[in-house]
């Protein structure tokens, strides 16, 4: 009977570390995070056969669960790309995506079908630049639907390192600057060169980390992108 439940025993123990290896050598994050409670409850077990039940009971509370639980907040707070982008632009883009999901076109009010999409949008930055006295910081119409393509290929490029990119607008270019100056967001999106022949709109993302600056560059589908490195 004793070797019976040395059997048992030993086979729960042996768990043990192989939920430990498993949960070192995870690339994913949100794995990783049900490996850490696999772990808890495995510890809590083998502390249960082995007769410390309180031990085996704070283990169950704070190694599996509360443990846990923070860590899934935290993942989800830290695996995420702060883009800061003008205001207006960014009131654009949620609300084509809020027709999108009930299958309506986009179309500004007030706006005659024989004007291009963005001139409401660049006559409202050019009102706040002439408020603050600031130059026209914009090159070309912002088109909205290569942003929405451009947002798109980035949230794709991220989701393969478990990110997600959250847009922060910014009512015009030299708050957008400040904010990644002052470390509020991790990279800013700006109007850049339009190419006619091209048929697209170029962009210029500016980057304050040297890891995101990396994920990006490495993605050939941002070829068309200007990424700019800034040691902030």
């Amino acid at each position: 009977m004793s070797s019976n439940y040395d059997g048992y025993v030993y086979a729960i123990a042996v768990l043990l570390p192989i939920s430990a290896s498993m949960l070192v050598f995870q690339t994913n994050p949100y794995n990783a995070l049900v490996m850490r409670g696999i772990l808890g409850a495995v510890s809590a077990l083998v502390y249960t056969v082995l007769g410390a039940a309180d031990v085996a009971l704070t283990e169950a509370l704070v190694g599996a669960f509360l443990a846990t639980m923070l860590y899934a907040v935290a993942v989800r707070s830290s695996l995420v790309l702060r883009l800061g982008v003008v205001e207006s632009i960014a009131i654009a883009h949620d609300l084509a995506e809020e027709l999108d999901k009930l299958n309506l076109p986009f179309k500004q009010l007030d706006q005659p079908l024989d004007q291009p999409l963005n001139q409401p949008l660049n006559k409202q930055i050019d009102e706040q630049d002439e408020e603050l006295g600031q130059p026209e910081q914009h090159n070309a119409p912002i088109s909205i639907s290569d942003f929405e393509k451009l947002i798109d290929v980035l949230k794709n490029t991220f989701s393969k390192q478990y990110m997600r990119v959250e847009l922060v607008p910014y009512e015009n270019e030299a708050e957008l600057e400040q904010a990644l100056i002052d470390k509020i967001v991790h990279a800013t999106l700006h109007n850049s060169e339009y190419k006619e022949g091209a048929g697209f709109q170029f962009y210029q993302i500016k980057i304050r980390l040297l890891r995101l600056y990396e994920i990006m560059q490495a993605d050939p589908v941002l070829a068309n992108v200007q990424l700019v490195y800034t040691k902030y």
